[in-house]
């Protein structure tokens, strides 16, 4: 067992107490009852921040004292570990000044983590991590500047979310009951976003209503492989254009986590017209995908004439749409300075597309004379 928590008495009027990192990795019952008194010492009006870390080897769980929630002049709260937040009503949760909460305590009721949430007015920063024992809502409040949301299994979260303040969002495996569940994002700038459908939602497209009101993004992470069946109704082609895929006039930054390179991309640069940066990250589902044929845009997209000056190939597997991709870019790419290609997905009975890949791409015109292309 390794167990080390600190607590200091506020000695002058500007009072300030801490209780600061309990590691517990046994199940020993006089350490459950320890750790449980010296936080309730530390209650009061006193505490500013509580960072509590408890892991144990048995498979219950370390209860919060629910007195902890009502502490006025908390301002920070991190819980990681075996550590069960149970809340049935909001009457007992009262945290007026909390402006920073971090959740990383493995399986919870998503109804307790709101009522959590709905007794915290003035929270500007949420990072929450676990696995929800079944799907339920969680409303975030309106005051939030940054949120990271992560769901830890398959069973996912539906959110809901207005919050015109919000600069920083970080979605994984989280979805979306209808378009009245997403409000005022237009001050988001990053965004990670790895959103997925439910049965209870076929009617809605989860990932298009948040895009839609991202619409003042600059810098973008989005990850397809599972917002793909849902996009297209099992389709094996994305075509963004017929389902009216929004514009991003201020994007300046673009990662595309894809399950196999996919022709969309040419309409993606079309409505990107400020972008700067573009990775293409294949996740390593080598499953055999059968393409279209790629519609290309009559006119070359605005950001590959005038701003595009990066783009990065991970996870290379050698197809023909991939080549056909990366010479349109060199060829229209005016101000293109770098092209890297990293990470070839191929097996050994097929290194003869790198090879191949590299030479077509030493005799392809380059629109750019400062062009570098680098395999990694």
């Amino acid at each position: 067992m390794r167990l080390s928590c600190g607590y200091s008495q506020p000695q002058n009027e500007d009072p300030h107490a801490y209780l600061y990192d309990s590691w517990v990795r046994s199940g020993d019952r006089f350490t459950v009852l320890s750790v449980d008194s010296w936080i309730r010492i530390a209650v009061g009006p006193y505490l500013e921040e509580l960072y509590l870390a408890l892991f144990s080897c048995e498979d219950h769980g370390f209860r919060l004292p629910l007195s902890v929630l009502s502490c006025p002049n908390l301002h920070t709260v991190s819980l990681c570990g075996d550590i069960v937040v149970e809340l049935e009503q909001s009457s007992a949760i009262c945290l007026p000044s909390l402006k920073t909460l971090q959740l990383d305590i493995g399986n919870v009721d998503v109804n307790s983590v709101g009522i959590l949430l709905s007794g915290c007015p003035i929270l500007e920063t949420l990072e929450l991590s676990f696995s929800p024992t079944s799907l339920g809502k969680l409303c975030v409040p309106s005051s939030l500047k940054s949120l990271k949301f992560t769901v830890e299994n398959d069973i996912g979260a539906c959110l809901e979310i207005d919050a015109p303040g919000l600069r920083y969002l970080s979605l994984t495996k989280i979805t979306f009951g209808d378009a009245e569940a997403v409000g005022n994002l237009h001050n988001v700038k990053e965004a990670y976003l790895d959103i997925f459908s439910t049965p209870e939602n076929e009617s809605v497209d989860p990932l298009l209503i948040l895009l839609q009101a991202l619409s003042e993004i600059k810098h973008l992470v989005l990850h397809c492989s599972i917002a793909k069946k849902r996009l297209l109704g099992g389709q094996p082609i994305i075509d963004f254009s017929k389902i009216q895929f929004p514009e991003f006039y201020h994007l300046r930054y673009l990662e595309l986590i894809l399950p196999t390179f996919d022709t969309f991309l040419y309409d993606v640069l079309q409505k990107c017209p400020m972008l700067q940066a573009l990775i293409i990250q294949n996740n390593k589902d080598t499953s055999k995908h059968e393409y279209g044929l790629a519609v290309k845009p009559e006119s070359v997209p605005n950001c590959v004439v005038s701003h595009l000056t990066s783009i990065h190939f991970k996870g290379y597997q050698g197809d023909i749409p991939e080549m056909e991709f990366a010479n349109y870019v060199l060829q229209n790419g005016l101000v293109l300075k770098s092209m890297i290609i990293t990470d070839f997905l191929l097996e050994k009975k097929e290194k003869w597309k790198k090879y191949r890949f590299r030479e077509n791409l030493s005799n392809t015109p380059k629109g750019s004379t400062v062009c570098q292309v680098n395999f990694e």
